[in-house]
C-alpha cells in the first residue's frame, strides 16, 4: 500500500516514482527528494499540454512554475508547497549540501497535497482522492537492510538491461558488417562475370592484361611493349572490323 494508489491507474509511472520516494523518506532522503522534484516537473509539463499552455523559451523549472497562466491555474497554497519541493530537490542533486528525512518528508507532503489536486482535475475518469498523509506508508529506519537491497537489485537489473542492450547492438552490428561483406562479395562476382564477358566480345585481351599489370616488363623492356603494342593494334583492328561488319549487315 502506498499514499499515492491513487496515481496507479491513470499515471502508473508517476506512481511507481512516488512509491519509491516514499520508501526512501528515512533511509534515502536524497532519493526522495531528487523524485520530488522530478515528478513535479513531470507533472508541470503534462498540466502546459492539458491546458494547451505555450511553453515559455527558457524552460527550467522555476520558470515553467512562475508563468501567468499556470499561478491562475494553480492554487497558491500548493505552488508555495511546490517551491519548497524545488528548492529541496535542487540542494539533493548539489554535492555538500544535507537533505535530512525530515526535509524530505516535507517535500513528499507538499507534493502530496498537489497531486491530489492534479488528480482531481486532470484524471480522466474520476478519482476517489485519500484523506491526509498517513505516515504509516513511510517505513521506519529498521528497514534500511531491507531497502539498501532492494536498491542493489534496482542496480543489478539496471546493469543487466544496458548489458542486454549493448549485446543486441553488438549482434546488430555483426549482422550489418555480415551483409555488407555479402554486398560487396556479389559485385565483385558480378564485375568479374561482366569483364570476363566484355573482354571475351570486344577481344581486347591484350589490352585488359596490360591495364591489369599483367604483362610483364611492360614498358621496360622495348621488344614486349612492341610486342604488346602490336597485339592491342591489332585488336583494335578486329574490333572495328567487326563493328563496320555489323552496322553494314543492318543497314542492308
Amino acid at each position: 500500500m502506498s499514499n499515492f494508489t491513487f496515481l496507479k491507474q491513470e499515471w502508473p509511472s508517476i506512481y511507481k516514482k512516488m512509491k519509491k520516494a516514499e520508501e526512501r523518506v528515512n533511509t534515502e532522503p536524497v532519493s526522495t527528494a531528487n523524485y520530488c522534484r522530478l515528478i513535479m516537473e513531470e507533472c508541470m509539463h503534462l498540466m502546459y499540454d492539458m491546458e494547451f499552455i505555450e511553453l515559455p523559451y527558457n524552460q527550467e523549472l522555476v520558470n515553467l512554475m512562475t508563468q501567468a497562466d499556470v499561478r491562475s491555474i494553480v492554487p497558491s497554497n500548493h505552488l508555495d508547497g511546490l517551491h519548497i519541493v524545488r528548492k529541496t530537490g535542487n540542494n539533493a542533486a548539489h554535492y555538500g549540501n544535507r537533505v535530512s528525512p525530515s526535509d524530505a518528508l516535507v517535500s513528499i507532503k507538499y507534493l502530496y497535497g498537489f497531486l491530489k489536486w492534479f488528480a482531481g482535475n486532470y484524471a480522466e475518469q474520476e478519482q476517489a482522492l485519500p484523506g491526509s498523509f498517513d505516515m504509516s506508508f513511510v517505513p521506519k529506519i529498521g528497514s534500511q537492510k531491507r531497502q539498501l537491497k532492494e536498491l542493489e537489485k534496482e542496480r543489478a537489473k539496471e546493469q543487466e538491461e544496458l548489458l542486454a542492450r549493448v549485446e543486441a547492438l553488438q549482434k546488430a552490428n555483426e549482422a550489418a558488417l555480415e551483409k555488407a561483406k555479402e554486398s560487396e562479395e556479389a559485385i565483385k562476382s558480378f564485375l568479374g562475370v561482366f569483364l570476363d564477358d566484355f573482354i571475351s566480345q570486344t577481344g581486347f585481351e591484350t589490352l585488359f592484361d596490360v591495364l591489369n599489370g599483367q604483362v610483364e616488363d611492360f614498358g621496360k623492356n622495348w621488344k614486349t611493349t612492341f610486342v604488346a603494342i602490336a597485339e592491342i593494334s591489332q585488336e583494335a583492328f578486329a574490333f572495328v572490323n567487326k563493328e563496320s561488319k555489323q552496322r553494314f549487315d543492318t543497314e542492308r
